[in-house]
């Protein structure tokens, strides 16, 4: 466990740095001008479906609790009038939409489909299940106060507590007594005091910059009110909800999203994630390549979620599902300040794993050059005077944020990048 808590802790140097994450935003708009009559109309039909479908307008309970936030955390943020920002809502969708849509026809890749629409034959990886959550907390009164909501919040109890490798106290929370079973994990880093704080709204489209930790979905029994009223007597912040779910967001704002269930016993059904739309697609089948995740058809009894995201899970593990939601390039926080340290995964063969990552990160780099090559014929095939140039357009291409998956460390304990950051360590039964 000690030596999973240490690779747990790995936050990788290639992460984009806050200036490059800047830098995207400033090509968005040259892409719309450069691709021509044709790439734009195409642009326009999939900003057409995401605006009609909620699009890629950020929840509602996210915008609220950036507001709250940015006030509280910084002064000098720029406020307007609740009356502005509603009547600026739709536009700034409309808008949002159509930058993101020419970014993913100028990245070469197909706009984004249904689950049932996409026929993909993607061999799967190893089976693999994901046991562990890692989350990064400053100082032992912050540790307490966030222990507080999980247990006493969420009803959920201490599986363990230990010291890893790196020198740090970890703390596992889950449900059921079982101590490998699937827990969320805290590790007390005093360092992470002294990072910078998340930029937390983007000012070119007016709204709120999101976690990559989407949410965590948990199953509870009983009433809503009764679930809402014991997560605020412990620390939550209620978002959003109804009768059959709530959204809570912890004290060091982790969002989970408790969802009625009377038949079964409580337990972390799903971890979400917030993907950049360009790499959404490249991302959605790495972990399928990689661990061996399959799609699996989102329950439509369920709360809402963003449309045309991918549930993914292996069938027959008793884990939670992963589930995918695609989000406009350049609104995620700086991954290397937010809370979400990584996930650990506990395959059979963590070197059938990695192998299988390997080959993964391969075949993107490849189809990642195919669709630049299938960009460049098209753009070729333009007439020159709508064909803008060249040279522009493949450069605001590679400025969005493009899936680069890497293994990153080898050995007992495999670190794993699924392409935009998000880490991913593989253990063994016996390491875990």
């Amino acid at each position: 466990m000690a030596r999973v808590a240490a690779a747990a802790a790995l936050r990788p140097s290639q992460l984009a740095s806050a200036g490059e994450r800047r830098r995207r935003g400033g090509a968005r708009g040259l892409l719309l001008l450069a691709l021509g009559a044709s790439a734009a109309a195409a642009a326009a039909a999939v900003a057409a479906r995401w605006v009609g479908s909620e699009g890629f307008a950020a929840p509602s309970q996210r915008i609220a609790r950036a507001s709250r936030t940015a006030a509280a955390a910084a002064a000098e943020e720029p406020t307007s009038g609740a009356a502005t920002a509603a009547g600026a809502d739709v536009g700034l969708r409309r808008r949002e939409a159509t930058w993101a849509a020419a970014a993913a026809v100028a990245a070469g890749i197909a706009p984004l489909a249904p689950p049932a629409a996409r026929a993909e034959d993607i061999p799967p990886g190893p089976p693999s299940a994901m046991k562990r959550v890692v989350i990064s907390i400053g100082s032992e009164e912050r540790l307490a106060t966030e222990l507080k909501f999980w247990l006493g919040g969420c009803e959920m109890k201490k599986l363990s507590e230990f010291t890893g490798a790196d020198g740090l106290r970890s703390t596992v929370v889950g449900f059921g007594d079982d101590p490998k079973g699937f827990g969320i994990e805290f590790k007390l880093d005093p360092n992470i005091l002294n990072r910078e704080r998340p930029s937390l709204l983007n000012y070119n489209v007016m709204q709120p910059y999101v976690d990559a930790l989407n949410f965590v979905q948990v199953s509870a029994k009983g009433k809503m009110m009764d679930v809402f009223a014991r997560a605020q007597n412990n620390g939550g912040n209620a978002l959003i909800g109804d009768a059959t779910h709530i959204d809570i967001e912890s004290p060091r704002g982790v969002q989970v999203r408790f969802v009625t269930r009377e038949d079964v016993q409580p337990s972390v059904e799903l971890v979400s994630l917030n993907v950049e739309v360009p790499a959404f697609d490249a991302v959605t089948k790495f972990y399928k390549r990689s661990f061996g995740m399959q799609e699996l058809e989102y329950p439509a009894e369920d709360p809402s979620i963003q449309k045309l995201s991918v549930l993914l899970g292996n069938v027959g593990e008793n884990t939670p599902n992963l589930l995918l939601c695609p989000t406009p390039d350049g609104r995620l926080k700086e991954r290397d300040r937010d809370a979400f340290e990584s996930m650990v995964v506990v395959a059979k063969d963590p070197s059938s794993t990695v192998a299988a990552a390997q080959k993964a990160v391969e075949l993107n780099a490849k189809e990642d050059l195919e669709r630049e090559d299938q960009l460049k014929i098209k753009l070729s095939s333009l007439p020159k005077e709508k064909r803008g140039n060249l040279d522009d357009v493949l450069a605001a291409r590679r400025a969005a944020t493009l899936a680069k998956p890497a293994v990153l460390a080898e050995g007992a304990l495999p670190a794993i990048n699924d392409g935009v950051g998000n880490i991913v360590v593989v253990a063994s039964a016996s390491d875990f």
